[in-house]
């Protein structure tokens, strides 16, 4: 009958895994999605670049995190861990981190308070 294309079997070390995930196409969706949220965001809260930015590494290594979930290829690991889920972990408590409170003024302080209380 006819030959059965082997280009599209999947490689001896992933027989055991029944299928794959298209990560690749998740990350995409993800990524279109964040930056659009970004834009609006930008555009319609208080929000300004340096926060804008600390939510995309925020948002995006977050979206790391459930991508190697998901993954069946290997990778190093530390600490019982893949070492890319600790970097996503990383990643995002950094970016979270790094967004200012929504009340911060032009200085990067609440409002209300001080530049004098601040360094008091």
């Amino acid at each position: 009958m006819g030959t059965r294309d082997r280009s599209r079997a999947p490689p001896a070390r992933y027989i055991a895994e029944p299928t794959f995930h298209p990560t690749f196409l998740y990350e995409l969706t993800w990524n279109l999605l964040l930056a659009a949220t970004l834009v609006w965001l930008g555009r319609h809260r208080a929000i300004r670049p340096p926060g804008l930015f600390a939510l995309y590494v925020a948002g995006y290594c977050a979206f790391r995190i459930v991508d190697e979930a998901l993954r069946v290829d290997p990778a190093a690991h530390v600490l019982g861990m893949r070492w890319n889920l600790l970097l996503a972990l990383a990643g995002t408590v950094i970016g979270l981190g790094g967004s200012p409170p929504r009340n911060a003024g032009p200085s990067g302080l609440s409002a209300g308070t001080s530049s004098r209380a601040a360094t008091a």
